[in-house]
């Protein structure tokens, strides 16, 4: 009697996930971080600027529109992250 050793297998939305579905991810996941850091930096230069008390810099930045698009690119990574978290686990 012959005993065959069976690969586990994993499925999201009754489809096997693959090692290349997860490479995906991962390298979305990776994409995402890096743009969390360049949030993350330039918060730390708004921070510094405050501590400072550079009043002209800290002005030019809230009138020139950076921090919309500051408070956009925080928003555009949870709606990714969200999605990312959707397609790895849809019941969640």
């Amino acid at each position: 009697m012959e005993v065959i050793e069976m690969e586990k297998q994993v499925f999201i939305d009754k489809k096997v996930v693959t090692a290349e579905y997860l490479q995906q991810k991962a390298s979305e996941i990776v994409n995402l971080q890096q743009e969390l850091k360049v949030t993350v930096d330039y918060l730390s230069v708004i921070n510094y600027l405050a501590i400072k008390k550079d009043e002209f810099a800290t002005s030019y930045f809230i009138k020139n529109g950076s921090l919309s698009n500051l408070t956009d690119s925080l928003e555009n990574l949870e709606k990714a992250l969200n999605q990312i978290s959707s397609d790895i686990c849809p019941d969640m």
